[in-house]
């Protein structure tokens, strides 16, 4: 993701110096309004990665809350988790699942549900999923963990 941000601020000061601003007079607020805009979108992505590590994905004694940013997109009981495992690439996912993805990183754990959950898309929209594809950074230590969540629940 730095480097996302690195090739953003380039952009913002070639486009700051290399375009001839100069030549039409009438454009001179507008380079300035372009780089205020460019570096305004420099500091909202900044943000955005920091809400990706400020607010993780929760687990709970009794439930799973999921995450994108500050927004809770996701919570989904333990006693309808009905299997975890590591996938590998994930194709072309059905419509019945939820798809929660870091910057630059695929899908690389999914979880299965033995009844449907409500889901919140960022913009408000709910639907109903029966499947779960996360991207975690430590998938083989997220498995164990979620299998254990999902294991005391179906055992009580």
């Amino acid at each position: 993701m730095g480097v996302l941000i690195a090739v953003m601020a380039v952009e913002a000061a070639a486009v700051h110096t290399a375009v001839p601003w100069h030549r039409v007079a009438a454009f001179a607020g507008v380079r300035w309004l372009v780089l205020a805009l460019s570096l305004y979108g420099i500091w909202r992505t900044i943000g955005w990665v920091a809400t990706l590590r400020a607010y993780p994905h929760v687990l709970t004694a009794d439930m799973l809350h999921l995450r994108v940013g500050p927004l809770t997109v996701a919570e989904v009981p333990w006693r309808l988790v009905s299997s975890v495992t590591p996938i590998g690439a994930l194709a072309d996912p059905p419509r019945s699942c939820l798809v929660i993805e870091r910057p630059m990183a695929p899908p690389n754990v999914r979880i299965e549900l033995a009844e449907p959950v409500r889901v919140v898309s960022l913009l408000g929209a709910e639907r109903q999923v029966t499947g779960i594809a996360l991207a975690l950074e430590h998938p083989s230590d997220a498995v164990a963990a979620l299998k254990s969540h999902a294991e005391q629940a179906a055992a009580t």
